[in-house]
C-alpha cells in the first residue's frame, strides 16, 4: 500500500470513530429527552402498574446509557488510534 493509500484508510477509521461517538451521544440526549417526557408526575396518578412500568424504563434508560458510554469509548479508541 501507498502512503497516501494508508492515509485515506487512517481518515476512514477516524471519521468512523467520529460518527460512532456523535450518534452515541445523540443517543443519551434523545434517552434522556423521552425519559423526562413519558416520566413526569402531572401524568398519572401512582399505582403499582405505573411504578413497575417507571422502574422498567428506568432500567431500559440505564441500559441504554450503559450501551452508548461504551460506543462513545469505542469511538475515542478509533479516532487515537
Amino acid at each position: 500500500m501507498t502512503k497516501e493509500q494508508l492515509e485515506c484508510e487512517r481518515i476512514s477509521v477516524r471519521n468512523s470513530g467520529i460518527r460512532i461517538s456523535l450518534f452515541s451521544t445523540l443517543t443519551i440526549i434523545l434517552v434522556f429527552v423521552l425519559y423526562g417526557y413519558l416520566v413526569r408526575p402531572e401524568n398519572f396518578v401512582f399505582s403499582s402498574k405505573i411504578v413497575q412500568l417507571i422502574s422498567d424504563l428506568g432500567m431500559a434508560v440505564f441500559v441504554s446509557l450503559t450501551g452508548a458510554l461504551f460506543a462513545i469509548g469505542y469511538g475515542i479508541y478509533i479516532i487515537c488510534i
